[in-house]
């Protein structure tokens, strides 16, 4: 699929068999050499129950699953998002992408988070709104497709064992 035709996707909150697709799928890429180590270290039981937690309308979880899908009904990705209070304040409030999954790749996944995190700030539910690219190897296309919506950048620092 060609940058030029991808599709506008729709996002809605995901399925059971979507979140089970998501965590197969990360822990596949998780096992990719130039992966972070440090996601290699997940434990499947608790990153299972937290994006379970974001699709349950009963749990007082500040968790939400969204799934990504093609004009067609294509599943195609979906993202763990947090909007919370952080830790310094306990009026401002922050939406932050916790993981993101690309079931397909080329569909424009990582764009459609910035513009619904973007649209998210614009409708005033949020005051900042954070993301971040946990897979070296595609940080760069990731990073363009938060800059072309408006996001800032600054280098992030870390240091494996």
């Amino acid at each position: 699929m060609t940058r030029s035709r991808v599709p506008e996707l729709t996002f809605a909150i995901a399925t059971e068999d979507e979140v089970m697709q998501m965590v197969d799928e990360g822990f596949r890429l998780a096992e990719h050499q130039d992966n972070l180590k440090v996601f290699q270290m997940g434990n499947r039981e608790l990153i299972t129950k937290a994006f379970l937690d974001g699709i349950q309308d009963e749990t007082e979880s500040d968790l939400t699953t969204i799934a990504f899908h093609t004009p067609n009904g294509e599943f195609v990705g979906g993202c763990l998002l947090c909007l919370d209070n952080p830790w310094y304040s306990d009026t401002a409030v922050v939406i932050s992408e916790l993981a993101t999954v690309s079931i397909k790749q080329g569909y424009g996944v990582s764009r459609t988070i910035a513009k619904l995190l973007s649209e998210i700030l614009e409708r005033g539910l949020a005051d900042v709104a954070v993301a971040a690219a946990a897979y070296p190897v595609n940080s760069t296309i990731i990073a363009n497709s938060y800059k072309k919506e408006g996001f800032n950048t600054y280098p992030t620092f870390f240091k494996e064992r």
